[in-house]
């Protein structure tokens, strides 16, 4: 079987956990709310481009490893999605004392912030490349414009090697330390 980076069959990291006390929610939608915690800490007001910065540090010194950043940035994505219309009262609201648009908003970057270091992590497979290609596409515009071509331009390149019959070949969407 190939070897899969983006996803890992074997993880328990997305159950919840059961203790005498209760129900906890798993190590994977701690790590979310922690994320968005420290976004909403060090993110300033207005938003701009490079929101996501503090936000990729701080992922960053979490020492994920690929499959767990993987699942970060696919919860990210997930976090309160297609909840149309806006609630007008959010317990999420509550906690960070904001509106349901910057709540949002705030999510988005920290979503970016993980996509920014998952794309650095070249794919090992073509089961690799369909997981980002997934994560990627889950939330349009979500990846960092300044990246955006180099990453569009690989992935195209492994659809044009699948689709002549050519080998799959290992090669990172950016350089390291180059989505910021």
């Amino acid at each position: 079987m190939t070897p899969r980076t983006y996803y890992d069959v074997e993880s328990n990291e997305g159950r919840p956990t059961f203790t005498p006390a209760g129900i906890r929610p798993s190590k994977a939608s701690q790590r979310v709310n922690r994320v968005i915690a420290h976004a909403f800490k060090t993110m300033g007001h207005p938003f701009d481009d490079g929101s996501h910065l503090p936000v990729r540090r701080y992922i960053a010194r979490m020492k994920l490893t690929t499959p767990q950043l993987a699942m970060l940035a696919r919860n990210l994505c997930s976090h309160d999605a297609g909840r149309y219309p806006i609630p007008a009262d959010d317990d999420h609201c509550e906690r960070y004392g904001c509106s349901y648009r910057k709540y949002r908003r705030v999510v988005f970057y920290a979503h970016r912030a993980a996509l920014s270091l998952l794309v650095e992590t070249p794919p090992q497979s073509r089961l690799d490349l369909d997981d980002l290609s997934e994560i990627l596409m889950a939330w349009p515009g979500a990846l960092p414009q300044e990246t955006q071509a180099d990453v569009a331009s690989v992935i195209g390149a492994h659809v044009a090697d699948t689709i002549a019959g050519r080998p799959f070949k290992r090669r990172a969407l950016v350089a390291r330390g180059g989505a910021r």
